[in-house]
């Protein structure tokens, strides 16, 4: 869409005392950032789409102005969804710098209100509404390349009788750890082989959950359509790995690549 253009995403941001709607101009990947540490992280609104049976998704990614600090909000006050659900899904871990489209949900059906995504991160308060205006309709499942030619995202599975899936709702399977003990991470993909830079690769991060967590490797190989990891977790609790598959293409707002998530109930 044309108010996707140039690398910059115009984002509304209220900060907390403030009457007035501050428009600022994000630059994405490749911007010079000076500061490593300290800074806000502001929630990125990237568009809504609707299926078929009429439902709609909203498509959130997020901004970490820091150059290498991680930060951790999780969800309550300080990173929460209103009117609704606080918890739609979200990180709760945000890695530095621009991620675009890391999770999306489903609305209402009928919705009446402006539904906003509120991060708080060291008294730095940023509120992102949905807009369901037609300025921001996406199409995350395909890409026009040019002569009819359609690019698709990758679709993936986690485990090898998993369901296949794609796009932001990407998704999910449901497993258990030990603390200290690797678990192993298997990703299966296909593709259409459309991507202007036809290469399949598979990044993983810690997207929710305590303490610290290590992969042996965030970007294993891919081979014969697998790509295989492991990771290990030092505090039990409920976490969440993300996984992004990409075709090479590159990444931008609208399209193409696909959402994996882990769920892993970790104990000691």
């Amino acid at each position: 869409m044309n108010m996707r253009l140039a690398g910059v995403v115009a984002t509304a941001v209220l900060l907390l005392g403030s009457n007035a709607v501050v428009w600022a101009q994000l630059r994405l990947p490749g911007a010079v950032v000076v500061h490593d540490s300290g800074q806000p992280v502001w929630p990125v609104y990237e568009g809504y789409w609707v299926e078929e049976d009429g439902t709609a998704y909203a498509a959130f990614g997020y901004l970490n102005k820091n150059h290498k600090e991680e930060v951790g909000v999780q969800v309550g006050p300080d990173n929460m969804f209103s009117p609704g659900p606080a918890d739609q899904g979200q990180p709760t871990h945000f890695l530095p710098r621009r991620h675009t489209g890391v999770f999306a949900f489903a609305l209402p059906a009928g919705i009446s209100d402006t539904i906003v995504w509120t991060l708080n991160v060291a008294g730095n308060v940023a509120r992102i509404p949905i807009n369901l205006d037609v300025e921001y309709l996406i199409t995350p499942f395909r890409k026009d390349t040019g002569g009819g030619v359609e690019n698709t995202p990758p679709s993936v599975r986690l485990s090898e009788e998993g369901d296949w899936g794609s796009g932001p709702t990407g998704v999910t399977w449901e497993t258990t750890a030990t603390v200290g003990e690797p678990l192993a991470l298997h990703v299966w993909m296909t593709d259409d082989g459309v991507g202007s830079r036809h290469r399949l690769s598979a990044t993983w991060s810690s997207f929710r959950g305590p303490g610290e967590v290590r992969f042996a490797e965030t970007s294993p190989e891919v081979a014969d359509g697998r790509a295989s990891t492991s990771v290990s977790f030092d505090t039990p609790g409920e976490h969440t790995l993300y996984m992004m598959a990409s075709d090479g293409s590159r990444q931008g707002f609208q399209c193409c690549w696909t959402n994996g998530y882990v769920q892993v109930d970790v104990t000691r």
